[in-house]
């Protein structure tokens, strides 16, 4: 894991293109970072050492700390390589250069068949950006939880510069990565079709994985051996404590996986099914089938992304996104003119009602997101006649800054013209 501790390099398409087009021009362009003292080191031992030197001959220069630094030993080779035309060089398992005298002959054999070093350093700075691009390749699904992040991530650094358009954005993610499936969105919506199911009451990572998970004595007991997906839990904490760290880190990145397959299960489940000796409405018994047969049905859920405190409840990747099925947002007047709008007092005060997100226009008035539509009515209720508050449904005609000095402006403009055409008419 050594190499890690300089970070893992990683280009993205436009990147790697603009970067090959350069070191066309000008090969030295990716070694120009090199040690200079190092650099001169070497090339004086190996320079005394080449005069002498019978063909075939080979020198072994030892290595230092700063040639164990990532990729730094095939800069260094790439620039002797170029400097002197009758050596070869090539590094052992220990990190030193081995450096043989050949002839010219036996130099344009080796560089046909070996290629150049540049090209092996550019394929060492791609990095991570070829894991990427083998799962862009072989069109994999791709599975994670509350995911927009990850995938905006993944397209700027990994393939291209976000577009300006968010239509085009969709279309080049959805050319790319064909099938992706969200288990925070597939979680609520399971959570709306198995009203009496406990295990999708909270839709955060941890908690549906450890709901899922559960072993303790009463727990999901009626469908445990449905739900069974085998768990290397026990497993890991036979290794030893310095495995153990490292594998647990690991296996905490598969809980979308996790959670993904157990969705499906429950998916599946055939009416009659008890959990906590209770029949949950719409389980049924498992057939079992396999992956392919279990992607097709989850398609519903296929290339929804999950959007949080957003107008719309999810990002449709395959077409047109859905009808907002949000609540209208509220308008706040502030009536004392004593007090002040404070986004933390407003999220305390209509907090109670539910969760609420607050956009402060000025001193006295602000925008209320609530997330439901029961919070909203209530209130619009608690506060039609409050003392410090105004509510009242958000109209951008009446409450919106911009559309209100737009439209003044307009009232205005059409004053001043029809004035204009009056007087140079009485004029005329």
């Amino acid at each position: 894991m050594k190499f890690m501790y300089e970070g893992i390099p990683y280009l993205n398409k436009d990147q790697e293109s603009e970067l090959r087009q350069q070191l066309h021009i000008q090969p030295s362009l990716i070694t120009n970072d090199v040690d200079n003292k190092l650099l001169r080191m070497y090339s004086s031992i190996i320079s005394e050492w080449v005069q002498n030197a019978n063909e075939n001959e080979e020198l072994i220069v030892q290595g230092s700390e700063a040639l164990q630094a990532f990729y730094s030993s095939l800069k260094i080779e790439a620039i002797l390589r170029r400097q002197m035309r009758d050596i070869w060089t090539s590094t052992n398992d220990l990190g030193q250069i081995v450096v043989k005298k050949v002839s010219n002959i036996v130099r344009k054999e080796l560089e046909k068949s070996e290629g150049f070093l540049e090209e092996r350093i550019l394929d060492k700075l791609l990095g991570f950006s070829k894991v990427i691009g083998t799962l862009i390749e072989t069109k994999k699904p791709i599975i994670g939880h509350n995911m927009l992040l990850d995938l905006l991530f993944i397209y700027q650094q990994f393939y291209r510069e976000l577009p300006d358009s968010y239509t085009e954005f969709k279309k080049e993610l959805n050319l790319i990565l064909p099938t992706v499936f969200d288990t925070k969105f597939i979680a609520n919506e399971l959570r709306k079709k198995l009203k009496d199911c406990p295990f999708f009451n909270d839709t955060c990572l941890e908690d549906l994985y450890f709901s899922l998970d559960s072993k303790k004595p009463g727990e999901n007991t009626g469908c445990q051996s449905y739900l069974r997906v085998k768990n290397t839990t026990k497993e890991v904490n036979k290794k030893p404590a310095t495995h153990r760290r490292r594998i647990k880190k690991s296996y905490s990145t598969d809980k979308p996986n996790y959670i993904w397959a157990k969705a499906v299960l429950l998916n599946q489940m055939r009416p009659g099914v008890v959990i906590k000796k209770k029949r949950i409405k719409g389980l049924r018994e498992i057939q079992p089938q396999g992956f392919v047969a279990y992607l097709h049905t989850f398609k519903q859920f296929k290339n929804c992304i999950n959007l949080s405190r957003a107008t719309i409840h999810c990002l449709n990747l395959n077409g047109p996104d859905p009808r907002s099925v949000r609540p209208e947002w509220l308008y706040i007047e502030l009536k004392d003119s004593n007090i002040l709008a404070c986004n933390t007092q407003l999220a305390n005060v209509f907090g109670a009602y539910g969760s609420v997100d607050v956009k402060l226009l000025d001193k006295k008035h602000a925008i209320l997101a609530v997330a439901t539509h029961r919070g909203s009515k209530d209130i619009l209720k608690a506060f039609h006649k409050h003392k410090s508050f105004r509510v009242v449904k958000y109209n951008v005609l009446k409450h919106s800054p911009r559309v209100r000095l737009v439209l003044w402006s307009g009232v205005a403009m059409t004053a001043v013209v029809c004035i204009w055409t009056i007087f140079s008419s009485q004029r005329q």
